[in-house]
């Protein structure tokens, strides 16, 4: 690559990273596609151009052919998914199991990890989940990640019947010990992702300072992972120490609540798959499956999107979501008090 190739590159990818996609495509365009595909991809997705961003695949496997997936389509066939990306993936894209069952497949097994299989057990058009050892006797392989593309789901036709999975009504009346005693809307409180990405995190301090003093509102913490420690300090918060690192318990918490605002990690991906009510807080150069400018998710119906105008600026989405969360608190919104399990006056 040439020193003025290298740099084309350089600006393309910082056009990206500050979500300038028109910018970053024109840029991109004078670079080798070997070099920059799979930016090239991310910037399709992220516009909402879901069609090329599967052309862009479609060259990309032309070039270096890495699939799982054989090609062959999938009537009258044993169908075994692999999911070997992270839960949040498994999550949002097992609910192509039922599509592979609409395309006539005979039987589709999912193959993830250990925790997951119970709750994904219970995916529309799933036969069977397994976690790793033996795999079943199969006549098509894919990887979970393939499907959309395989299917060529754009963003008008995304397949978001919900809800997907369930919790078991009986962990559901267990955990439902840990809300009672409670006044007004229940929200389940998020704020730290995981540890390799650490800028989609918000220090609970400073969700405190635009949430707290809404009335009518009890704030439970979910939050899993080392950041549960910062709920101990809070006077405003109901904290049981780190949430159960059973997905099952997580999905019977997010049953057992109006509303969950979190930051950009799986529990929100399981809300959304739940059909429960999820305010999601999105960093300025969030993930692809967000695309730009959208306050609503077409993988998610039930999801609402706040995101930070640029890098770093929390304060903008909080203050947006304050705003919302006041204007249908119990003591403006009648609905609020009833808690049915539609709960559309959250958006």
């Amino acid at each position: 690559m040439t020193r003025q190739n290298a740099r084309t590159l350089q600006d393309a990818r910082e056009h990206l990273r500050a979500r300038r996609v028109v910018e970053a495509l024109r840029h991109f365009e004078q670079c080798d596609f070997d070099e920059c595909a799979g930016d090239v991809w991310c910037c399709h997705m992220l516009s909402g151009d879901f069609e090329s961003a599967w052309r862009t695949s479609d060259e990309i496997e032309r070039r270096s052919p890495s699939r799982v997936w054989n090609g062959e389509w999938f009537n009258r066939k044993r169908v075994l998914i692999r999911c070997v990306h992270g839960l949040g993936d498994t999550i949002q894209l097992i609910r192509y199991a039922r599509e592979l069952k609409r395309a006539g497949a005979v039987e589709v097994t999912a193959q993830m990890h250990p925790e997951l299989t119970e709750l994904i057990s219970t995916a529309p058009g799933l036969d069977a989940a397994i976690t790793w050892g033996p795999r079943p006797e199969f006549d098509i392989e894919i990887e979970i990640t393939e499907l959309a593309w395989t299917f060529r789901t754009c963003a008008s036709n995304v397949p978001a019947e919900v809800p997907y999975l369930d919790a078991p009504p009986g962990r559901i009346a267990q955990r439902a010990q840990r809300f009672a005693n409670s006044t007004g809307m229940r929200v389940g409180l998020i704020w730290t992702s995981s540890q390799w990405d650490t800028t989609r995190s918000i220090p609970l301090a400073m969700v405190g300072q635009a949430l707290r003093d809404i009335p009518d509102v009890t704030y439970f913490s979910v939050q899993h992972g080392p950041g549960h420690v910062q709920a101990a300090q809070c006077d405003w918060v109901r904290y049981e120490g780190e949430q159960s690192s059973d997905i099952l318990d997580t999905a019977a918490d997010l049953m057992n609540i109006d509303l969950l605002i979190a930051v950009d990690t799986m529990a929100a991906h399981l809300a959304g798959a739940l059909a429960r009510p999820v305010w999601l807080l999105l960093k300025h150069d969030a993930d692809w499956r967000w695309m730009l400018g959208r306050c609503d998710s077409p993988w998610y119906p039930t999801m609402r999107l706040f995101r930070q105008p640029r890098p770093g600026d929390w304060e903008t989405p909080l203050g947006a979501m304050a705003r919302r969360l006041e204007a249908v608190s119990p003591d403006r919104c009648p609905a609020a008090s009833s808690r049915t399990p539609d709960l559309l006056w959250l958006f």
